[in-house]
């Protein structure tokens, strides 16, 4: 039996591999979604989606570094058809903790893989305690926080997604292509808030207030803690459209609001 798993982010998909490879688990593939849904648009007419995808996070990169070459979509729609050529020896499995870009992941592949009901599994560690290196209980918020011992439990806990949990929740996906807003934001157990682009300007002024004249190298990770480089992106691109509405002045390299502008 070959199993996929499936992760979120590829520092979490390079985590887990390692760990089970360490572990010796046999039979495994891992397949890292690299994009985050909790930003941005999910769907266009006549733009396929990779493309609408790539395009909005290289509009938001510009320049800077390589351009982003997503194709999540294309690698879990050849999943069904690797199913078949292994006469249904094939079992998937995703990883998830309590992360907006995760629970938007879990909608996106039940929306998909509803093909492969009764062989798609869950790992969900949201709310469970695992022990650390020290070995003191903790929650971890992230997969990364994990050690080798703890995954290979994590691992444990795979259950199969119910058929009616793949009829309900697959359908989440088409509201949130269907909704005008492109932040979602974690809102407690299996919901998601949706919100306008301006959703964190307000906390972004608040920390630059709250931290004067520091550069926002420094200010970005107390916006968003544990923010990964598509936070980073879009907590930049909006800091750069309240320095062209005035709202925040930078000087010399440090951040200043301008409470002369509303």
């Amino acid at each position: 039996m070959k199993h996929i798993h499936i992760v979120t982010g590829a520092e979490q998909a390079q985590h887990i591999a390692a760990a089970l490879e360490a572990s010796h688990v046999e039979d495994t593939e891992i397949l890292a979604i690299t994009d985050d849904y909790s930003y941005g648009p999910l769907r266009q007419p006549d733009v396929p989606f990779s493309l609408l995808r790539n395009q909005f996070w290289n509009g938001l990169k510009g320049d800077i570094g390589n351009s982003y070459e997503i194709r999540d979509l294309e690698n879990i729609l050849s999943l069904p058809a690797r199913s078949t050529e292994a006469n249904g020896e094939l079992t998937v499995h995703f990883w998830m903790s309590d992360k907006a870009a995760e629970l938007l992941t879990y909608y996106f592949l039940l929306h998909y893989l509803k093909p492969l009901a009764g062989r798609l599994h869950i790992i969900n560690i949201n709310g469970l305690p695992f022990l650390n290196d020290e070995l003191q209980l903790f929650y971890p918020r992230s997969f990364t926080e994990i050690n080798v011992r703890g995954i290979v439990k994590a691992l444990k806990l795979s259950r199969v997604i119910t058929a009616s949990e793949i009829e309900a929740d697959g359908d989440e996906w088409k509201f949130f292509q269907q909704h005008p807003g492109t932040v979602r934001v974690l809102s407690g157990g299996k919901q998601v808030a949706v919100h306008d682009a301006d959703y964190y300007d307000e906390k972004i002024l608040e920390v630059i207030r709250l931290h004067p004249q520091k550069k926002w190298a420094r200010l970005w990770p107390l916006v968003k803690p544990q923010g990964n480089e598509f936070d980073q992106l879009i907590l930049n691109h909006r800091l750069q459209h309240l320095i062209q509405g005035s709202r925040v002045k930078a000087e010399g390299g440090s951040l200043v609001v301008n409470e002369l502008v509303p």
